[in-house]
């Protein structure tokens, strides 16, 4: 991106475009073409966008309110409803939430049932389910928090102290001050799980938590207990082991330690005079919980979990303002990626072991490989544009791959056309080739392992099944998905059924299920093994 600074990236539900903000202009790109095919000029230097479910409109927020961007047509309306279209699995796989509109719907997937809500539920400014099972945190409209248990259709709600709103009235939408608002307590992006799934952390105007099983309060962590000071807390995280919390009150950044009950053990500050908040750093704690990422304008500072004393300076040049930057899986490797405004965005690897050293592969940043060992990088423009794979240790390229059928070799790879799926074990790469067909690529010495043609259409998204199975499920344009075996290039199944595009499809955890999404408006669940429909969920308008 030129001409203007990048500040976020965002995938179409369909995975078949993606949307960059950059400068006072909001593009949409084509995946397939690399290149942008809408804008919306001028005013719309947003702080906040979200696609819609079937990818054709987009909601853009601005100091000035809210508006819809047909992108498509190029017609930008203001809105008078709110919410935007939202869709996730539970984590064991037996449940999908649905949210549009602030129209919250609960679907099971064995079966296809819309599970029954209280009338305080139907209603929604959020959800989030639980990391571990099928529970499901809900921001109601009337200010409260309450935990939804799918299994035995529970509700319970956490205690806070907001104050709620009248009683919302079930069809219009909530509108405050001629704004759309169904959050009115403000929770969003101030809650969230603690990883093992027993826990609740909110900071609003309070920093507390909470019991998951029974919603009663177990601590308030707001009073510093060490000189009777609180915290003005900003941003929150949650340590991977449950345990600690990292706060950021925009004066220091502080490691609280809890007890089982959540009450604090001990508090433990980042030494340092001058730490920036956590703008840009999408998780600080590393994978391991051992280390804390921190950033400051161009420079990042790695710190020691457990003695709260720096380990690292990764340090880049006085122009290249760090915009965004994140730990490698293994927590070996930290990237950052620039923000230059007029010039082409670079990305930083550093690696933390056994010494800190800038690792300088050019483009954006794409993704990890699973083991943190390579990463893909997007670079050029338009026609020209190309993926690259690095190693992450060395700086050095393995492979050039340009959006062509053809293939040249660079250091024992070959190009090719990435779509960033790594199969599971990180032995494999999924990218599309010339003509409606995919190409399993072998990331040991980067030769064609296997094609898998079938579709007359244009493929729209591809996913690798768990471990365990070893399929690849494909969405294309001529209305069908088709189930693969990668190692021999044979469909194993073709289910049909949807009117129109097939724009995105994924597998459940356990593999038994495939959920694909379609131009239809409708989401289709599929029995994998058996390549036959369970169940058509339809809602969306």
């Amino acid at each position: 991106v030129q001409n203007g600074s990048l500040r976020r990236m965002a995938w179409s539900p369909d995975d078949v475009y993606f949307l960059i903000e950059a400068g006072a202009e909001v593009q949409v790109w084509s995946k397939a073409k690399r290149q942008p095919v809408a804008a919306a000029l001028g005013q719309f230097a947003t702080d906040e966008s979200h696609w819609s479910l079937d990818g054709s409109r987009i909601l853009l927020r601005n100091d000035q309110g809210l508006y819809i961007w047909h992108w498509n047509d190029d017609q930008i309306t203001a809105i008078d409803v709110g919410g935007w279209p939202d869709t996730a699995w539970s984590a064991d796989g037996s449940h999908i939430y649905t949210l549009s509109n602030g129209a919250l719907q609960i679907w099971d997937t064995a079966d296809g049932a819309q599970r029954e809500l209280g009338p305080e539920l139907i209603l929604a400014g959020g959800a989030l389910w639980s990391p571990r099972d099928s529970r499901l945190l809900i921001i109601g409209p009337d200010g409260r928090l309450r935990i939804w248990n799918a299994n035995d259709v529970t509700t319970i709600e956490l205690a806070t102290s907001i104050e709620p709103l009248p009683t919302p009235d079930p069809d219009p939408q909530i509108i405050v001050d001629g704004a759309v608002n169904l959050d009115p307590a403000g929770w969003h992006n101030h809650v969230t799980w603690s990883p093992d799934g027993t826990r609740i952390l909110t900071f609003r105007d309070r920093i507390q938590v909470w019991d998951a099983s029974d919603g009663s309060k177990l601590a308030d962590l707001t009073d510093k207990p060490n000189d009777g000071s609180v915290f003005h807390s900003l941003k929150a995280y949650w340590s991977p082991d449950s345990q600690r919390v990292l706060v950021d009150d925009d004066l220091q950044v502080s490691i609280v330690y809890l007890d089982g009950s959540g009450n604090i053990l001990k508090l433990s500050s980042l030494r340092s005079a001058n730490i920036s908040s956590f703008y840009g750093v999408s998780q600080p704690w590393s994978p391991d919980g051992m280390k804390i990422l921190t950033q400051e304008h161009n420079r990042l500072t790695v710190w020691d979990a457990t003695t709260s004393a720096q380990i690292a300076f990764l340090a880049s040049e006085a122009q290249f303002d760090i915009a965004h930057a994140e730990w490698g899986p293994t927590g070996e490797y930290v990237l950052g990626q620039n923000d230059l405004a007029g010039e082409t965005s670079h990305v930083r690897v550093w690696s933390l072991e056994p010494v800190v050293k800038p690792v300088r592969p050019e483009g954006y940043f794409q993704s990890w490989s699973p083991d943190g060992t390579s990463l893909i990088t997007q670079s050029g423009r338009a026609e020209q544009m190309v993926a690259r794979v690095w190693n992450a240790d060395t700086g050095l390229e393995i492979a050039e791959l340009e959006a062509q059928g053809q293939s040249k070799q660079i250091d024992g790879g070959f190009q090719g056309f990435p779509i960033d799926e790594w199969s599971p074990d990180g032995r494999r790469l999924i990218t599309y080739s010339s003509h409606n067909v995919l190409r399993v690529w072998n990331a040991t010495d980067w030769q064609t392992y296997v094609d898998l043609g079938g579709h007359s259409g244009q493929i729209t998204d591809a996913a690798w099944s768990p471990p365990a199975r070893d399929l690849v499920a494909t969405a294309s344009e001529d209305g069908t998905i088709r189930i693969w075996n990668p190692s021999t290039g044979q469909t194993v199944r073709v289910l049909e059924g949807h009117e129109g595009h097939v724009n995105d499809v994924d597998w459940s955890p356990d593999g038994m299920y495939i959920a694909s999404a379609g131009a239809d408006r409708t989401i289709r669940i599929w029995r994998a093994d058996l390549g036959e429909p369970v169940q058509v969920l339809k809602g969306h308008s």
